[in-house]
């Protein structure tokens, strides 16, 4: 793609980035161990098994790019932006709760909603970031997401309140790095080496 564009690639450069970047990928993952969140074949069968959790719609997230690349953000239309939606769940090492009184302070835990516009992390796509609050009552951080088999998971933690299990929220990802992931994206696939063919 370089090549059809009239761009040169310093190949011993980019072999240092891609080397800089594994390593400091490899020590994200183990510094960040302790906090991580994910479902594994017991928990997905579990959330199978319970009627009262469906798998996540995601399919909000797709207006919502329309929506930061062709609208100003006063002429966002409605549905494209914030979403509403009902907890499904609460998850919190290897347990499921009805509250977050159940989690203890300060923990990372996941909460699955019945709809969702955040992006979770697949296929070289980053994850969103943002926000499930209740206004005024409760607001819980998202700093990651996740899908597990259809059900995104949202991670992160408490900032204050409580939530419980069949509450109403707001879905709010941050506009901000939504509008860099997909130059990121572009990034990532520019600079991957390129496939071997046989």
């Amino acid at each position: 793609m370089a090549e059809e564009l009239g761009l040169g690639v310093n190949n011993k450069e980019f072999e240092e980035a891609q080397t800089a970047s594994r390593e400091a990928s490899k020590a994200s993952l183990k510094v960040g161990s302790k906090d991580v969140v994910k479902l594994d074949v017991h928990d997905i069968a579990a959330l199978e098994n319970n009627t009262s959790v469906p798998k996540t719609d995601d399919s909000a997230k797709f207006g919502k790019t329309l929506a930061l690349n062709y609208y100003p953000s006063h002429a966002v239309p409605k549905g494209m932006g914030n979403i509403d939606a009902t907890i499904k769940a609460i998850y919190h090492r290897k347990a499921f709760f009805q509250s977050t009184q159940d989690v203890p302070a300060d923990a990372v835990f996941g909460i699955i909603l019945d709809r969702t516009s955040f992006y979770a992390e697949a296929g070289g796509q980053e994850y969103d970031t943002g926000n499930i609050v209740i206004d005024g009552i409760a607001d819980f951080e998202v700093t990651n997401v996740q899908v597990f088999n259809g059900y995104v998971l949202h991670i992160g933690h408490l900032k204050y309140g409580k939530l419980s299990v069949s509450d109403s929220v707001v879905s709010s990802y941050d506009e901000v790095s939504q509008r860099y992931i997909p130059l990121l994206f572009l990034e990532r696939m520019l600079l991957a080496p390129p496939l071997a063919t046989s």
